[in-house]
């Protein structure tokens, strides 16, 4: 059995892989401060490896590496991203600076579905990556999520953030007539708009086949703002993780 770990920023989840069979993924919220592993994640069994992404920052990693080593008595593998692995080519000029999530992200959804594949992660930063039919990773884009950019209009501005508080929820999907709504809908709509424009530019480059892959916390809530088709995947990154543990051609 091999225990998968993909460390978020606000989430921590996990699997277990059992021969070629990846298990139901779990999760719960993850305080990087004062980070506390639940004891559901040490409960699926013995696992005679673990995998980890982890792009919560160092503290996490060492909580990590520290309790798992104790409980099971096994050091954790942290994956970084390489120059190639499972038929993903990293664009990267210097391959270890691309996010281990997103690099398990890109292997999961490639192996899954093939090539050409847009790969959306809606975290606490969201991140487009596009990888062609050949497995060559074209970049990425990396902005804020929903919610830093909700975070900001509250942190930087007097009067939306009290009338957000004191606005009730009414309105529709396209155009706000409340500043809470609007509030809501902006960053939503911002985001989408992203993804339609450069899916559309890279659909020119690759093909009307370019398939759209989500992942992460909000994903579900902007796939119903897409003009587009698109498949979601809550554990893209333990699907990738999940082929580091299998092993085989990296």
């Amino acid at each position: 059995m091999k225990l998968l770990i993909d460390a978020g920023n606000r989430r921590i989840k996990w699997a277990v892989l059992r021969g070629t069979g990846l298990g139901e993924a779990a999760g719960v919220l993850l305080d990087r401060d004062q980070p506390a592993l639940p004891d559901a994640l040490f409960a699926a069994g013995e696992p005679d490896a673990i995998f980890v992404s982890n792009v919560a920052g160092p503290h996490v990693a060492a909580v990590l590496r520290e309790r798992l080593t104790d409980s099971f008595g096994i050091e954790p593998r942290f994956i970084t991203a390489t120059a190639h692995a499972f038929g993903v080519r990293n664009a990267y000029e210097q391959p270890s600076q691309l996010g281990a999530d997103r690099w398990a992200a890109m292997i999961g959804a490639f192996v899954e579905h093939g090539g050409p594949v847009c790969v959306i992660d809606a975290g606490t930063a969201f991140t487009i990556d596009v990888v062609a039919a050949d497995g060559d990773h074209l970049g990425g884009l990396i902005v804020p999520g929903l919610a830093l950019m909700s975070g900001c209009l509250r942190a930087n501005t007097g009067d939306l953030a009290a009338l957000e508080r004191a606005t009730s929820v009414t309105g529709t999907p396209e155009l706000a007539r409340t500043t809470a709504d609007a509030m809501r809908a902006g960053p939503r709509l911002a985001l989408a708009a992203l993804i339609e424009s450069t899916v559309g530019r890279m659909q020119r480059r690759l093909g009307d086949d370019l398939r759209v892959v989500m992942t992460g916390g909000d994903a579900e809530d902007l796939r119903g703002a897409l003009e587009r088709p698109a498949t979601y995947n809550p554990a893209l990154v333990l699907r990738g993780l999940a082929e580091f543990a299998r092993g085989g051609d990296a």
